[in-house]
């Protein structure tokens, strides 16, 4: 239900407050007459004073008689027949009814009751056989027992003339009273459920809590209208009340906010307190409706002061909501001054209770201004979340603006860099394969070697990172043995380890795991290299342990450690905790190239670390069954090309020189160009006028890419094996390569690489 919605129902439950809550209580007082005879006149005797003439209604206020006779005289033309029946609206619960010396109702007065009280609507069926022609005499002995009492005027005649009478007052006086409160109950229970689901609307909690005990205790009332009262059942009714009346107060102290939480409390339960020792004293004296009579004055009190406590919240509203409300507040404390008096019989005994009637109206209203107000609330807090998700995704185009941007950048500053490394990385492994060079030249190319492969690392590095944001790496889960994999990590690893004095160990045992091979060994080679550079003395541990149906795979190392707070950073890109160790740090991509891989196999990276004592990292893998029989490795150290003829095109002077003279070494026979127009001018001439064992050419050229180089060689000489060269890492780039299907070779390389992708061109 939206708010203007809601709104309307607030203001025509108001409207309905002020035009029929009153009304509805005095007009169910206003019953059209049956054609009946009622009787008003009659004797009455106290004690055992002499017979008195009276007229009804009778009320008796508290402690003025125990016990009282009425003697009515009924004259009547011819015997009766059929059912007749006597009808009264107010009749004393503890009476002994009698027709002609027959008791037709109650019992025998004398015996004392738990706590009488005065019910209304009562039936009595009379027999005509008990009704004669001429005089009547209906006598009636009431024991009052010092507590308010009234008698109404009875309706006596056939049943069938009485029973509209009585069908209507039980109308007016009982169901529609008990309907109104039931719907009140309901209500009351839904604030309830929404008081239980936010704690916060404590408002709502007092107020449902309240609208609940006194619609209940209405409904006891109506329902058991003519059963005979245990003095539990007493005390219970008086408790309802001093519970009703603790929650008035409640309710407006939490309303207006004028004292802290906790001694509002306290003024709660002292006004709980205060009636339930009192209602438990008298109720075992046998005094409890003398008590309600002192009390009801106190709780009309504490009513009126709750009223003026929320005057300063009703002030502030809007003109003509705000006089209803003061209309509906002034009847409510008119309607319980009215049912003081009419308890106390200070009223006729043919009037009724008032607030039943007003306080279901009353407190419906109420509940749905507090509604409103929540449902008010609901929509800021939805305004707020919507601009709260508008800024989130503001936020996250400008993210993924920026993240975009760094990967062009990326890409565009490494692509650059790649030439000269790969160049350096390859001049530099022909210097040292030179035989007439000094130690003191090896030394220099060594640590030149060392360089060159250190800012291969890092290039690689952004290059994985680039594959991963283009989507282009896959998963392909197999069986892989987990031994064979991590000896080939440690051994790669046993320089450097050698040389900063660690140990590496591995107990992995026999365990086949269902993994890709190529991303667990990236992760296992950057976690073991993670933690042979952070690590300064002891070791590094790799180790496998089972957990049920998997594996869990630990990295152990007793380096410095990483803080708490900073665990969930080192997963980041361009993070290192240690900065100032150069290249030997690395660039901080590796743990972040580990966590995407992981989640690509659809497992995650653990993490226990403790400063200065070292840290773990772990990866539960799924186990699998025996694994495939090894292929047979292959020897690369015999690198001979056999005379083979291929064709280099690169736009890079010195990267195609060096490319060049490296594959001659090995043995090739080798054309170079630098671009897709000196291939087409050598094919022109005839130059190249036999088909190549292998085209290497660019991905990039001044004039043309790879497919163009690859479709000028086919024109001349068909389908010829390819290995294409790039330094390009953007995702765009990397999806275009992917989709042509040739085999790619990244710079930066090193020697092993070109040739390794060199064979595998050759094999396709």
């Amino acid at each position: 239900m939206n708010r203007a919605r809601l709104q309307g129902w607030c203001r025509a439950w108001v409207l309905l407050l002020a035009v029929l809550g009153w009304p509805l209580a005095v007009w169910s007082q206003a019953v059209e007459a049956p054609s009946g005879l009622q009787l008003q006149q009659a004797e009455q005797r106290l004690g055992q004073d002499a017979w008195q003439p009276v007229t009804l209604p009778l009320q008796w206020r508290a402690g003025q008689a125990e016990r009282i006779e009425l003697r009515l005289s009924l004259t009547l033309q011819a015997q009766p027949q059929g059912l007749w029946a006597l009808r009264f609206d107010r009749l004393p619960t503890e009476h002994e009814l009698l027709v002609n010396g027959e008791r037709v109702s109650g019992r025998e007065i004398g015996r004392r009751p738990a706590l009488p009280r005065t019910v209304s609507s009562r039936w009595i069926s009379v027999p005509s056989g008990l009704l004669k022609a001429g005089p009547n005499e209906i006598l009636l002995r009431a024991d009052l027992h010092r507590a308010a009492a009234g008698l109404s005027a009875p309706w006596v005649g056939p049943a069938e003339q009485l029973e509209p009478l009585d069908r209507q007052t039980r109308w007016w006086r009982e169901s529609l009273p008990y309907a109104m409160n039931l719907a009140v109950s309901g209500l009351a229970l839904f604030t309830l459920l929404v008081w239980w689901l936010r704690r916060d609307e404590r408002l709502m909690g007092f107020f449902g809590l309240l609208m609940l005990i006194v619609s209940l205790r209405n409904l006891a009332y109506y329902g058991e209208a003519s059963a005979q009262p245990s003095m539990l059942g007493s005390l219970g009714f008086f408790l309802a009340q001093g519970t009703a009346v603790a929650l008035i107060v409640a309710f407006a102290g939490v309303a207006s906010q004028p004292v802290p939480h906790g001694r509002r409390l306290r003024l709660v339960g002292l006004v709980w307190g205060l009636y339930a020792l009192a209602g438990v004293a008298a109720a075992l004296g046998r005094r409890l409706d003398e008590l309600r009579i002192w009390m009801y004055p106190l709780a009309i009190t504490l009513t009126a002061w709750s009223v003026w406590r929320l005057w300063s919240l009703v002030r502030r509203m809007p003109p003509w909501p705000r006089r209803v409300i003061e209309a509906a507040l002034a009847l409510l404390l008119l309607s319980a001054g009215h049912d003081y008096l009419f308890y106390a019989g200070w009223l006729s005994a043919d009037d009724g209770f008032w607030l039943p009637y007003l306080t279901p109206v009353l407190m419906a209203g109420v509940s749905l201004v507090l509604l409103r107000r929540f449902v008010h609330a609901l929509e800021v807090a939805e305004r707020h979340g919507e601009e709260l998700e508008q800024r989130v995704a503001e936020r996250t185009r400008d993210l993924q603006t920026a993240n975009a941007a760094k990967t062009r950048f990326i890409a565009a500053a490494s692509h650059d860099l790649r030439q000269p490394v790969a160049s350096i990385g390859l001049l530099a492994g022909l210097m040292r394969e030179r035989e007439d060079i000094d130690a003191g030249q090896r030394s220099l190319l060594d640590r030149l070697a060392a360089s060159a492969q250190a800012l291969e690392r890092l290039l690689k590095g952004l290059l994985d990172l680039s594959r991963f944001d283009a989507g282009q790496v896959e998963s392909r889960p197999r069986a892989v043995p987990l031994q064979a994999l991590v000896d080939s990590v440690l051994a790669d690893e046993a320089a450097a380890a050698q040389g900063r004095g660690l140990r590496l160990r591995a107990r992995v045992g026999g365990w086949t795991v269902q993994a890709d091979p190529v991303l667990l060994e990236q992760i296992l080679r950057n976690l073991v290299g993670n933690a042979v550079r952070h690590t300064a003395s002891g070791g590094v541990l790799v180790s496998a342990r089972r957990r049920g149906a998997a594996l869990l795979l630990q990295v152990w190392d007793t380096g410095v450690g990483i803080a708490p707070e900073r665990q969930a950073q080192v997963f980041e890109e361009f993070v290192q905790l240690e900065p100032g160790q150069g290249h030997a740090g690395g660039l901080g991509l590796g743990l972040a190239l580990v966590q995407r891989a992981a989640t690509l196999m659809q497992t995650q990276v653990q993490l226990r670390s403790t400063p200065g004592r070292g840290s773990c990292f772990g990866l539960l893998l799924p186990l699998a069954g025996a694994p495939p029989a090894p292929a047979a490795p292959q020897r690369l150290s015999v690198r001979h090309l056999g005379g083979r003829r291929m064709v280099v095109v690169d736009d890079d002077d010195t990267l195609r020189e060096t490319l060049r003279l490296r594959l001659e070494r090995w043995g090739a026979l080798v054309q170079a160009y630098r671009d897709l127009g000196s291939l087409q001018a050598a094919l022109a001439r005839g130059a190249v006028n036999e088909a190549p064992a292998l085209l290497l050419t660019d991905q990039r050229l001044p004039d043309g890419d790879s497919r163009a180089v690859v479709n000028c060689l086919a024109a001349r000489h068909g389908g010829v094996p390819v290995l294409v060269i790039t330094g390009d890492t953007a995702p765009a780039d990397l999806a275009a390569l992917e989709a042509l299907g040739w085999p790619v070779l990244h710079k930066p390389f090193g020697t092993d690489a070109l040739f390794s992708a060199v064979v595998a061109a050759l094999r396709r």
